[in-house]
């Protein structure tokens, strides 16, 4: 496993070598921060969060959905979170705005990686006979993937990223398939969080 990774990572440029180490470096530093202190990811430490800094709610909200995919935290968790905050039209269209951003900058992350180079360097026949398809169906795909709400969109926005799917055709896919659980979560929670205040 160690000399593939070697091989596949030798033809990358500098840049993208010091950017691997370095997002590497994030994630294993936030999944270990994630599991020793839990408590901070939570809906109502978020909320409190939120709550605390009034002149800059909004911003901080912003922020954390679109530093979502390098903070590990699950889309839903913030909208609840915000939803504590601000009503749901409010956390609709600021999940909405941070949500487009996000999967922009990993879109992009992923070339930046070299993610492209090392996909190519080890499916190269596979994903020559697959691009046909995937620019036939790559909408679809990516819209039915982003709107189910039990998959990570983060992976999909890698994967686009690293077959260099047409970007405004992805972020478009995208962004209308997001829509919906974002949709859900927003003025579904308000509901729930209404239906329990009133108990």
């Amino acid at each position: 496993m160690r000399r593939y990774f070697y091989v596949k990572t030798k033809k990358l440029k500098l840049y993208q070598k010091i950017a691997l180490i370095f997002w590497i470096a994030i994630i294993l530093t936030t999944i270990s921060f994630r599991i020793f202190y839990p408590q901070y990811f939570s809906i109502e430490t978020i909320g409190n969060l939120l709550s605390k800094n009034n002149s800059f709610t909004l911003t901080m909200f912003l922020i954390l959905v679109c530093l979502r995919p390098l903070i590990l935290v699950p889309g839903s968790i913030l909208t609840f979170a915000g939803l504590l905050v601000f009503d749901a039209w409010t956390v609709f269209i600021i999940s909405m705005i941070g949500v487009t951003i996000s999967g922009t900058g990993v879109y992009f992350l992923a070339e930046i990686l070299g993610f492209a180079e090392m996909l190519e360097a080890r499916f190269q026949h596979q994903i020559k006979n697959l691009q046909p398809k995937i620019q036939q169906y790559g909408n679809w795909f990516i819209g039915i993937w982003s709107a189910f709400p039990f998959v990570p969109d983060d992976l999909i926005c890698y994967f686009s990223g690293s077959l260099r799917f047409p970007f405004w055709q992805f972020i478009f896919a995208f962004t209308i398939g997001g829509a919906l659980p974002i949709a859900i979560y927003s003025f579904g929670g308000t509901t729930i969080f209404d239906y329990l205040l009133s108990k």
